[in-house]
């Protein structure tokens, strides 16, 4: 058991097809990771719980939540903006986005 870190467990019909890990990243800030089911792709529902997850967060008090995400990896720099999430800058073939304040997690299809 880590405090610095949370897990949550994505659920469809009662089975686990993902999860979302939240580290704490200083300042009350919070380094978010998703991983879902290759089947589970491109239904949705990692947004949902993305969304979901990014509000619960916030609402324990994150300040913001980060997520690093890698240049090639298109579906999920499109995820997270669908969430909210603003790219802030890059480092080399990572970019670094953040999503700020309670209630931003759902931003619907927004590219």
């Amino acid at each position: 058991s880590d405090p610095g870190r949370d897990l949550l467990i994505c659920e469809a019909q009662g089975v686990p097809v993902g999860h979302l890990r939240f580290d704490a990243a200083g300042e009350g800030d919070r380094l978010v990771g998703i991983c879902m089911a290759s089947e589970m792709r491109g239904t949705g529902l990692g947004q949902r719980c993305l969304s979901t997850g990014c509000d619960w967060a916030m609402a324990r008090g994150a300040g913001r939540i980060l997520a690093e995400i890698h240049a090639d990896n298109a579906a999920s720099r499109l995820l997270f903006r669908r969430c909210g999430f603003v790219l802030e800058d890059t480092t080399g073939a990572f970019g670094h986005y953040s999503l700020s304040g309670p209630g931003e997690g759902a931003k619907g299809d927004a590219p």
